[in-house]
């Protein structure tokens, strides 16, 4: 999924999904740009997984941001856990947006 938003504006769109290592029949049927990027992003572990963010505005309150961005992030022991673990563990995020 991809979100962009400015503004008013809002946009949410499918996005493609991430190329496996193994998926010779996926990597074929994407541009040799594609495959580059991918290859540039590239995790011996999770493969071709990543998200970016880009934030702009008027007195934005950056390390605030970032510590609720960095407290979003699963721990290992979570990680560990398997995404039925995942589930439980609390959004930190939810709620936090007035602080910003």
């Amino acid at each position: 999924m991809t979100w962009r938003s400015a503004g008013t504006s809002l946009e949410l769109r499918e996005a493609d999904h991430w190329l496996e290592p193994l998926d010779a029949t996926a990597w074929a049927a994407v541009s040799p740009q594609r495959r580059t990027l991918a290859s540039w992003f590239w995790d011996d572990y999770y493969g071709e997984r990543r998200n970016e963010i880009a934030l702009t505005g008027i007195a934005l309150a950056g390390p605030a941001i970032l510590e609720a961005l960095d407290a979003a992030l699963l721990t290992d022991a979570e990680l560990s856990q398997g995404r039925a673990g995942w589930t439980a563990v609390p959004d930190p995020l939810l709620g936090s947006a007035d602080a910003w």
